[in-house]
This record gives C-alpha cells, structure tokens and sequence, in this order.
C-alpha cells in the first residue's frame, strides 16, 4: 500500500471510528494547550509546536502544528491517552501521553523515515500570553523631535485570544490624560521573545518584543518611513510594565 492511500485510510478511520472507542472531551482536555519539543536527530529544522484549541466529544481536535506552530493540521485523540497528527504536508505523528506534561512517539515524513519526537506541554496559550501581555504599560518615544511630554505613550492590553491559529489582542494606546485610543494588536508567538504589532491612527506601524515580561521594546514606523533611528543604541520605544 502506498503511503498517501496509507494516510487516507487513516484519516477516514480516525473520522468514522466509533464514539464508544473515543473518549470523551472531559477526558481529553488535558490536551489542550501549547505543546514544544524536538524532532530527534532530524537533518532539518527539529523544533515543533503543537497548539490545540478544543476537543470535541468524538477526539477531534481543533488546532496547528509545525515549526512555528502555525499550519493546520488534523488532530485525533484515541482511548484517551494516544494522539494522532496529520500535517499539511501529509506527515504522520503518533504520540502517547506521558504523565501530565509530555508527549512522546514518532514523527514520520512522506520520505518515510521515522524519527522519535517528544512534546512537552508549556502554560495553556491564553494564561501564558495572558500573563505575559494584559495590562497596563507605559513609557516613551524615543525619536529625536518634540518635548519629552509628548513623547511619552501608553499601551493598556485588556485581552488576548486565539483564533484560527493566530493570536490577537484588544487594547488602548495614545497618551495617558490627553487622548487614548482602541488598537488591534497583532501578536507572534511563534518564537522568543514574543512580538506585537499595531497600527495607530496616525498610521505609525509600532512593533514591541516582550522582554522578561516586564518591557516592551521596539521600534516605531512613521507613515512613509523605514523604521526609526535609534540613539546610543537605544531602541525607538520602552514601554515598561505599570501593573
């Protein structure tokens, strides 16, 4: 049997499995979250990503995978405790919970050449981002123009969610007690340090990587220009956290 017809007949099987063989969401919860590890000895890029959003009753799950944990992919939980991963590129990774915090199995591409990989649960996306972004920031400018007054900013960050794969945020930037206005926030959480993105009503492009999760560092794109010069090796933004 070939491999794509091989991979076919699994997908249909895990999709017409019967709902007495599955567990339940409630079992399979745990699953849920930001799975991070290595594909072992692998000749390319070893990092993977695992992000599940939800299970539904029969196992199927909503979520991506990849190096960047950022492709759709099909995720099936079997009896509980075995996980099945169809990416887009069609290849297969088997994984067996181990304990409360670690995935491990085989990762098998087209080429067909199995490797072992190994996952190992970090905080669930929403609390993790959550933690590291809601709430208050503020700092200053650092562009060489106008009073120190009007350079000082402030960023207020009410919400984070994921949807579709991609995480985005909801909140308030502008000059605190003068004029404040409502930002979407585009976030990359695919890599360390986390970055944000967001657009202002003046159309500057500002864009922060988050630092110890208490700064916000970063470089602010005026309409028309490349991005702001920098002095004494400063960045052109430093938000700090308020609380």
């Amino acid at each position: 049997m070939d491999r794509r017809a091989f991979i076919s007949g699994i997908t249909l099987s895990l999709l017409a499995a019967p709902l007495a063989a599955e567990a339940p969401a409630s079992d399979s919860g745990w699953l849920i979250g930001t799975w991070e590890g290595e594909i072992i000895d692998f000749p390319r890029t070893p990092r993977r990503v695992l992000m599940v959003q939800s299970v539904a009753p029969d196992g199927t799950a909503q979520g991506t995978f990849g190096g960047g944990g950022d492709l759709p992919a099909k995720i099936k939980v079997e009896n509980g405790s075995r996980v099945m991963v169809i990416s887009v590129t069609n290849t297969l990774v088997e994984l067996v919970r181990q304990g409360d915090n670690e995935l491990a199995g085989s990762f098998t591409p087209v080429s067909g050449t199995t490797f072992q990989i190994r996952l190992t649960k970090i905080e669930p996306p929403t609390t993790s981002l959550g933690k590291a972004l809601v709430g208050w920031w503020e700092g200053d400018i650092q562009y060489g123009f106008g009073w120190r007054d009007d350079r000082r900013r402030t960023l207020y960050i009410d919400s984070v969610s994921l949807e579709d794969g991609r995480w985005t945020a909801k909140g308030r930037y502008g000059f605190r007690g003068r004029w404040i206005e409502r930002v979407s926030v585009e976030i990359d959480a695919s890599g360390r340090p986390v970055t944000i993105r967001f657009v202002e009503a003046s159309r500057s492009v500002i864009r922060l990587q988050l630092f110890k999760d208490t700064d916000l560092v970063g470089s602010v794109r005026l309409p028309g220009a490349g991005w702001a010069a920098t002095q004494d090796l400063e960045p052109a933004m430093h938000l700090y956290r308020m609380k």
